[in-house]
């Protein structure tokens, strides 16, 4: 299961979620473990659809 999150640093520094860089995490049965970054929200969001269509249970 894929997930992301966006690290942030504090209030002052505050970005919008679409332009800052989003850690790109998996589960690996007993927690998530990160396993890069992307640089903004539109990476990270196609990084996890690629992960849905290979999870394909059909397959």
């Amino acid at each position: 299961m894929p997930a992301t999150r966006s690290p942030r640093t504090t209030s002052s520094h505050w970005q919008p979620p679409a332009v800052e860089p989003h850690v790109l995490n998996e589960w690996s049965g007993f927690a998530y473990e990160p396993v890069g970054i992307a640089p903004d929200l539109a990476a990270a969001q196609a990084w996890v659809n690629e992960l849905r269509i290979g999870d394909d249970p059909a397959a």
